[in-house]
């Protein structure tokens, strides 16, 4: 299923170079992936947060 992400300027700032994103676009992903990746975004954190879910984690210089 494809995903359509929007982010804003600062955001593609944070995360770091433009081809960062788009080299994870051929990796087998799942739905379960989506909660813990909005979850990174937004700035949450909790006990069911798992960094190793999040398609951001790896780029977001912001959050390291």
């Amino acid at each position: 299923m494809p995903m359509i992400l929007w982010l804003d300027a600062a955001r593609r700032e944070a995360l770091g170079p433009q081809g960062c994103l788009g080299r994870q676009r051929d990796q087998a992903l799942s739905h379960d992936q989506l909660f813990h990746t909005v979850y990174g975004l937004v700035g949450l954190r909790s006990a069911e947060y798992r960094p190793a879910l999040d398609l951001m984690q790896a780029c977001d210089r912001a959050r390291t």
